[in-house]
């Protein structure tokens, strides 16, 4: 059987971004990311779309795992 936590994470950048989640008390996670960023994130639990036969993916926001961003 496959193993999702065994899966190497991607690298991906950030072309859109949907509204920020919402947790118990109301209040908002805010996702650290901003558009532009290159994130790393796990694959699984995605949801891929194509655009113009531009493959994009949908990541779940407990699925990215950190941004990589050149220091300027």
């Amino acid at each position: 059987a496959r193993d999702p936590d065994k899966e190497p994470a991607k690298v991906g950048k950030v072309v859109a971004i949907g509204p920020a989640k919402i947790h118990e008390s109301g209040g908002y996670f805010e996702s650290g990311v901003k558009m532009g960023d290159t994130v790393v994130f796990k694959p699984y639990g995605v949801d891929k779309i194509y655009l113009d036969n531009v493959e994009h993916i949908i990541i779940p926001f407990e699925n990215v795992r950190g941004t990589l961003n050149e220091k300027k």
